[in-house]
């Protein structure tokens, strides 16, 4: 058996563990933010006070409230 192609198989499979941990973060830290803008957009949508909302367009864009 070649002692190369041992030390590349175990150099590949050191380096597939790093690939797989980091592409795991990422899609963690992904689905993270996906999750937070899902939350951020139900509350928006919770706050519009539906009496308001049928109102006339003069009074559009008066009581906006922005928090950042």
């Amino acid at each position: 058996m070649d002692v190369s192609s041992l030390s590349s198989v175990a150099s590949y499979a050191s380096n597939k563990a790093t690939v797989d941990a980091k592409e795991g973060a990422a899609l963690k830290t992904f689905k993270m933010a996906v999750d937070q803008q899902a939350d951020m957009a139900l509350q928006l949508v919770q706050s519009v006070d539906p009496s308001n909302a049928a109102s006339s367009v003069g009074n559009l864009g008066q009581n906006v409230n922005v928090r950042v």
